[in-house]
């Protein structure tokens, strides 16, 4: 069982520039995946940066983060 900082967490979120398939951390992501757990906190950081680029005025993005966001919180309930 990992439990997994925001840092690697976010490694996965949607992005302009994709993660190239190659990538070892989204490589073990993939391998691991069902041994992972995240925290409230890491959700907590993940909210708090979707609504920081709402007030900035990235709504789009914000959407995509928060459906992300919604996706995630609902795989790893």
């Amino acid at each position: 069982m990992y439990l997994a900082d925001t840092n690697v967490v976010s490694h996965t979120a949607p992005r302009r520039d994709p993660t190239p398939e190659s990538d070892p951390l989204g490589g073990w992501i993939k391998r691991n995946g069902s041994r992972i757990w995240i925290s409230v906190v890491t959700v907590a950081k993940l909210s708090y940066g979707a609504a920081d680029l709402r007030r900035r005025g990235a709504s789009r993005r914000a959407d995509h983060l928060d459906a992300w966001i919604e996706a995630l919180t609902t795989r790893y309930a």
